[in-house]
């Protein structure tokens, strides 16, 4: 029995009108600005708060689309329950709560709150997908200058601004840091994901001083364009990204033979390999598949070398390239030089070994829509 002769109610034995305890209004208001902080979409707003409430949660949007899921996270109604509570959003749709056992105190705290976050959460997730949309358009060299320049403005750009393109793969959360690397030197950047491989786009400066690639990223990026040549600087991106391989490490500095981070300027002539030639076309030509060859009997760890050798005139400065000793190198070039049937110290040898290399990185790239 509590002061006043009056007993205690927990939350759970409380009916819908009841008070709600001051602990609970700050346990909601704190949950609900943590998923603001993580900036989750709509479908992890629905799981997080299903999860929360111990309740199957309902967003309807103003398009009709419904998102919904149980407690457990499963999948749940595609219509608002005939029992749940609900409470319409701003800008249309609705939101609801839906417990087996009947609304709880704070079921309408919980529903106020999920109406102010689901609309923000739905709005960013409009904006987001606007802005992917005007990228696309900026980028697009079927766009005209009439809606290119609007496009531009929209993004907070001049036809006239300057600007570098940047193509990255990887995990998301590996080209997150990418792109937030490009973000600390550049005012105004954008991105979105086109197939396999995310665009940015960057207001000049764009490049910092030193990139951090983490591990398995492809990346290369343009010269600086004007902005109303956004479609060749996302071409020379493009171009450039087909030599690019992965990042063995996550701090640089990076090696010309390690190829991570691509500069749009390094390319030259080596350009028109990646834009005349098919895989089909390369995989005919015999230096590469005699590097197809060495790979199935030494591994990939064989290019790297070949890679190193290719890059520099002597052969203890590519051991220091891939930190194995001269004597390793020499003998696994002996052998590699044995199945590509000519030597790499003859004239024009190197050129010949580097040649075979690109065109293997282009046949093997992913591709660009």
């Amino acid at each position: 029995m509590a002061a006043h002769g009056l007993s205690t109610v927990t939350s759970d034995q409380r009916g819908p009108n009841e008070p709600i305890d001051s602990k609970d209004v700050l346990a909601v208001v704190d949950f609900f600005d943590g998923l603001l902080d993580d900036e989750v979409d709509a479908a992890g707003l629905v799981r997080q708060v299903a999860s929360f409430a111990g309740c199957s949660v309902g967003i309807r949007t103003a398009t009709g689309a419904v998102i919904s899921t149980g407690p457990s996270g499963v999948r749940g109604a595609s219509q608002v329950p005939a029992g749940a509570v609900r409470s319409p959003l701003r800008r249309g749709g609705e939101v609801w709560l839906d417990r087996a056992g009947g609304p709880e105190p704070r079921d309408a705290l919980l529903l106020r709150r999920l109406v102010v976050v689901a609309g923000l959460v739905l709005a960013a997730g409009a904006d987001a997908q606007d802005r992917d949309s005007l990228l696309a358009t900026v980028l697009s060299d079927r766009t005209g200058e009439v809606d290119r320049i609007p496009a531009l403005r929209r993004l907070r750009l001049t036809g006239n601004s300057t600007l570098r393109a940047f193509a990255v793969s990887g995990s998301p959360a590996a080209v997150g840091a990418v792109v937030d690397q490009i973000r600390n030197v550049s005012p105004t950047v954008h991105a979105t994901a086109l197939s396999q491989v995310t665009a940015v786009l960057a207001e000049e400066p764009a490049v910092p001083g030193q990139w951090n690639i983490p591990v398995g990223v492809r990346m290369a990026y343009s010269v600086p364009w004007p902005a109303a040549q956004a479609p060749q600087a996302w071409q020379q991106a493009r171009t450039g990204f087909r030599f690019a391989l992965p990042s063995t490490h996550a701090s640089g500095p990076y090696t010309d033979n390690e190829a991570v981070g691509v500069p749009g300027e390094r390319v030259g002539g080596f350009a028109i390999l990646a834009e005349g030639l098919r895989a089909e076309d390369i995989a005919r030509v015999p230096d590469v598949q005699a590097l197809d060859r060495i790979v199935l009997e030494s591994g990939e760890e064989a290019i790297r070398v070949l890679e190193a050798v290719a890059a520099t005139e002597s052969l203890r400065r590519a051991a220091s390239l891939v930190h194995l000793h001269h004597n390793s190198v020499a003998a696994r070039l002996q052998a590699a030089e044995r199945a590509l049937g000519f030597s790499t110290s003859q004239p024009y040898g190197r050129f010949r070994l580097l040649l075979a290399l690109a065109l293997r990185r282009v046949r093997d790239s992913p591709p660009i829509e």
